[in-house]
């Protein structure tokens, strides 16, 4: 079985290895990026802009316990740090198919409870974004991750949440760790034959450290949004960030901004979102307390625990 695993793997290898060594050399792919997508500058790391007095950070989690549908129970939380003191907003909710039965069909209920519960998790991150805007008034916000989620799975509020913004002269930021669109690479691709498959392949070790991808508006192919590339830290992944249409003028300050952020050795990510990240967390431990404490036995172990939970170790 090793062997087997081995084989595949050092075939995986070779043909990825090939594809890479075929492609154009550094300076022509960035030749390309400069004269089709946008002008790489380096940021001026370590400045902070006048206008960003403070900050709010966004994260949530999702866990879930359960054996099959619809015996499942998803717990959430949304959380979002100001900076100017330590305050915090936290929501929690819960959700399962047994009480929402009008929801589903006869097919794919697994599908339309994803559906359901990835809309409930974007509308409470956009809600303590907005609870956040409401009560601290911070100069930006932080979201863990691209905006296109929000706006496909929590449009309405979504948009309220801009609108408000917009008033109040705050500006939004979304922090994209995996790049998974393929645009910039398609452009790139169908008029220089350059074989790259999507946007993150097309800028992993094409920047230097700290420099920035500032995309020019004709070649902005996110209806309604702005977005950066940039490469945060020493690591060569790329890293986006989400911007509104309206706030584009704003990015270079807060991207520059972000990387001051940014430890050098990180994988690219703002130190604020990593905290944000990890007390947001619901862990499987805190799930089990919460259903033995408020589930009756029988009811946990004849409907809601899952085989696997019984499995024998060897």
């Amino acid at each position: 079985m090793e062997n087997d695993l081995r084989e595949s793997l050092k075939k995986v290898n070779g043909v990825l290895r090939e594809k890479r060594d075929a492609g154009a050399s550094r300076d022509v792919m960035r030749a390309a990026i400069e004269d089709k997508l946008g002008s790489i500058i380096m940021a001026e790391r370590g400045r902070k802009p006048d206008w960003i007095r403070s900050v709010l950070a966004v994260d949530g989690s999702f866990n879930s316990y359960g054996s099959s549908f619809p015996y499942i129970i998803n717990f959430f939380r949304s959380l979002a740090i100001y900076s100017c003191g330590n305050e915090r907003i936290t929501l929690n909710d819960i959700y399962t198919p047994i009480l929402d039965m009008q929801s589903y069909g006869d097919e794919d209920n697994e599908d339309i409870m994803k559906d359901i519960r990835d809309g409930r998790m974007a509308e409470m991150e956009v809600r303590a974004a907005m609870e956040g805007v409401k009560r601290f008034s911070p100069s930006l916000v932080i979201f863990d991750g691209g905006f296109l989620r929000y706006m496909d799975k929590a449009g309405d509020i979504f948009g309220e949440y801009r609108r408000l913004c917009r008033e109040k002269g705050i500006v939004s930021v979304g922090v994209i760790e995996e790049i998974g669109t393929f645009d910039m690479a398609r452009r790139l691709r169908d008029g220089l034959g350059f074989p790259v498959e999507d946007d993150r392949e097309l800028l992993f070790g094409i920047l230097q450290p700290y420099e920035v991808l500032r995309v020019r508006d004709e070649a902005q192919f996110k209806k309604g949004l702005y977005t950066v590339f940039a490469r945060p830290s020493l690591h060569p992944n790329p890293v986006a960030y989400d911007f509104f249409e309206e706030d584009g003028g704003t990015a270079g300050d807060a991207v520059s901004f972000l990387m001051s952020l940014t430890p050098p050795s990180s994988r690219g990510i703002p130190l604020i979102l990593d905290i944000v990240d990890g007390e947001a967390k619901i862990r499987s431990g805190e799930v089990e307390a919460m259903v033995d404490s408020f589930l009756d036995r029988d009811i946990k172990e004849g409907l809601f625990r899952p085989q696997r939970d019984r499995r024998f170790a060897f």
